[in-house]
C-alpha cells in the first residue's frame, strides 16, 4: 500500500512536533534534531544517503520517492514535489532577511561589484555582508560549506537568517544563472539589482545562449518589485530591454549617457577615474587596474546611491579599496592573478594588461581550462591567448574527471605559440624564471581558489601562494 503524500503544511507541522531545529539537503551536514530532504540531483541521489543522515541525527526524512522503511528511528515524510516543499519549509524555519538586499548578476563582474559594494557600505558605517564566490564575508563568523557562486537554497536562507539576527542591514548576493533557474533565490525581493555583463557561458548546463539569457532574466520576474532599482550595463541593455520595459527605475551605466565613467589616467600602478553619476561627480584614485574594473566600481557606486548613501564620500574611500581576491589581484609589482575562465573574461583582462604595459614589456600568460565544463570554449580561449599574449604557458586548471592531456591539446590546437607544462606549479615557476623584471605575468583561470580539483579530490593549491613561493626563492 502506498503512503499518502503529505503537503508542505503537514510537513512543517511534523517538523515542529519532532522539535526539528535545522534543515539540510546534504546528509554530511545533518546534526541532532535536524531534518534531511533527500533530493535526487544530476550527480547524486539524496535517497542513497538517508541512513547516513539518520546516523548523523536527523529526526525527520523528507523524500519524493515512494519508499517503504519499516524500521527507522526517523519519521518519514513522502511528498509530491520535494523542491516546493523544501522551499516552503526553509522559508518557514528561516524567515528573517536583512532589510536591504542587493542582487548582482552577469557573466563576469559579479564578485568584483559585490566586493566593492560591501566595502563601500562598510566604510560608510553600514552593517553589510556579502554572499557569493568568496563565501560569506561579514564582521560575524557566519560560514557555509559550499563552492557554489550562489549557495544552495538551504545554505542561503540559513545564512541570511543568521545575518539578520546579527543586525546586518545590507546584504549583497551574487546571483548565478544556475541559482536563478533552480529557484535558490525564491521569495527574496531586492532593493537593487545589478546586471554587469552578458556573454556565452555555462552552455554545458543551459544548452543554448538564448536559454542562458532567459535564465539570467528570471531575476526580474522573481526578485524584483515595482520599487526595485535596476542597474544595467549599456552593453547588456539591448539584450534585456523587452524584459525590463515595465520597470520604472532603470539606470544604465557605461561609457556614455548620464551615468558614465572616464578614465583620466591609467598605467600598471593604477588609474584615476571620473565617475559622473547624474548631478554628482566622483573622482577615484585607485591601485586597481582595468577598464572593466572601472565599470565595476561605477556599478557599485550607482547601487549604493540608489540606497540613499552619500557617494560624495567615496573618493577618499576608493584609495583604500583593493581588487577582490583573484580578480586582477596584484601579487607582486607586475604579477597578477585573475579568475578569467571563459573567452570573454580572458580577452578583457589581457586587453587591460596590454593597455597599461609599455612597448618594452612582454605579457606572459599561464592558464588552462576546467574539465567537465563547456568544451567549446577551450579552442576559443586558445585563440585569445595566441592573439593577445606574447608568451603562453598552457597548464592544468581543474581537470575534474576528464583527461587533462585532452583539455590541454584542445587549447593548443588554436594556440600555436603555447608551451605545454602540465603541472601548474611548474608552469608558474617556468614563467617567473623566463620573464624579465619588467615583463608582466598573468596567471588566469583559478583566481581566489585554494584547491585544484582532480577527479573527485580537492587538492590544496593556491596560485597566489605558489607565486609568492616562487618569487621568494
Amino acid at each position: 500500500m502506498k503512503n499518502r503524500k503529505k503537503n508542505a503544511a503537514e510537513v512543517i507541522s511534523i517538523l515542529r512536533k519532532n522539535n526539528v531545529e535545522d534543515i539540510f539537503s546534504d546528509q554530511r551536514l545533518c546534526t541532532n534534531n535536524s531534518a534531511f530532504f533527500a533530493i535526487k540531483g544530476n550527480k547524486y541521489d539524496g535517497n542513497d544517503f538517508i541512513d547516513d543522515a539518520i546516523n548523523k541525527g536527523a529526526k525527520v526524512v523528507v523524500t519524493q520517492e515512494d519508499i517503504c522503511r519499516s524500521s527507522t528511528s526517523a519519521c518519514l515524510c513522502i511528498v509530491e514535489n520535494i523542491h516546493e516543499t523544501l522551499e516552503k519549509c526553509v522559508h518557514h524555519f528561516y524567515p528573517n532577511i536583512p532589510e536591504n538586499v542587493i542582487l548582482v548578476t552577469g557573466t563576469n563582474g559579479k564578485t568584483s561589484v559585490v566586493h566593492y559594494i560591501r566595502n563601500f557600505l562598510k566604510h560608510l558605517g553600514y552593517s553589510a555582508a556579502s554572499i557569493g564566490t568568496l563565501g560569506c564575508i561579514s564582521d560575524h563568523n557566519i560560514k557555509y560549506q559550499s563552492n557554489l557562486t550562489t549557495p544552495s537554497l538551504v545554505d542561503l536562507r540559513q545564512t541570511l537568517h543568521k545575518l539578520a539576527q546579527k543586525n546586518v542591514t545590507h546584504v549583497i548576493i551574487e546571483a548565478s544563472s544556475h541559482a536563478l533557474q533552480q529557484r535558490r533565490l525564491s521569495n527574496i525581493l531586492a532593493k537593487v539589482v545589478v546586471f554587469t555583463s552578458f556573454s556565452p557561458e555555462h552552455l554545458d548546463y543551459h544548452k543554448t545562449v538564448d536559454q542562458y539569457l532567459k535564465d539570467k532574466c528570471i531575476i526580474f520576474t522573481n526578485n524584483c518589485s515595482n520599487d526595485t532599482k535596476i542597474v544595467v550595463h549599456e552593453e547588456v541593455l539591448p539584450k534585456i530591454k523587452d524584459v525590463i520595459k515595465g520597470y520604472d527605475n532603470v539606470i544604465v551605466y557605461g561609457n556614455t549617457g548620464k551615468v558614465k565613467i572616464a578614465i583620466q589616467k591609467s598605467d600598471i600602478c593604477g588609474q584615476e577615474l571620473l565617475l559622473q553619476c547624474g548631478k554628482t561627480d566622483v573622482v577615484y584614485k585607485t591601485s586597481i587596474i582595468g577598464k572593466h574594473q572601472a565599470h565595476n566600481l561605477l556599478a557599485a557606486t550607482i547601487a549604493i546611491s540608489q540606497l540613499g548613501a552619500d557617494i560624495s564620500k567615496l573618493s577618499f574611500l576608493a584609495q583604500q579599496i583593493t581588487a577582490p581576491p583573484g580578480r586582477l589581484e596584484r601579487i607582486a609589482k607586475n604579477i597578477f592573478v585573475d579568475y578569467a575562465h571563459n573567452e570573454d573574461a580572458l580577452k578583457k583582462v589581457l586587453q587591460i594588461v596590454a593597455e597599461v604595459k609599455n612597448m618594452h614589456q612582454k605579457i606572459f600568460l599561464v592558464f588552462g581550462c576546467g574539465g567537465d565544463r563547456d568544451k567549446s570554449k577551450r579552442a576559443k580561449m586558445g585563440v585569445v591567448a595566441n592573439q593577445l599574449a606574447d608568451e603562453v604557458i598552457i597548464t592544468d586548471d581543474n581537470p575534474r574527471n576528464e583527461d587533462p592531456d585532452f583539455i590541454r591539446m584542445a587549447i593548443k590546437s588554436s594556440c600555436p605559440k603555447g608551451t605545454i607544462i602540465p603541472d601548474r606549479k611548474a608552469a608558474i615557476q617556468y614563467a617567473i624564471d623566463t620573464m624579465s623584471d619588467c615583463d608582466i605575468l598573468l596567471v588566469a583561470g583559478k583566481g581566489h581558489e585554494k584547491y585544484q580539483i582532480v577527479k573527485e579530490n580537492y587538492i590544496p593549491f593556491s596560485d597566489k601562494a605558489i607565486i609568492l613561493e616562487c618569487i621568494n626563492r
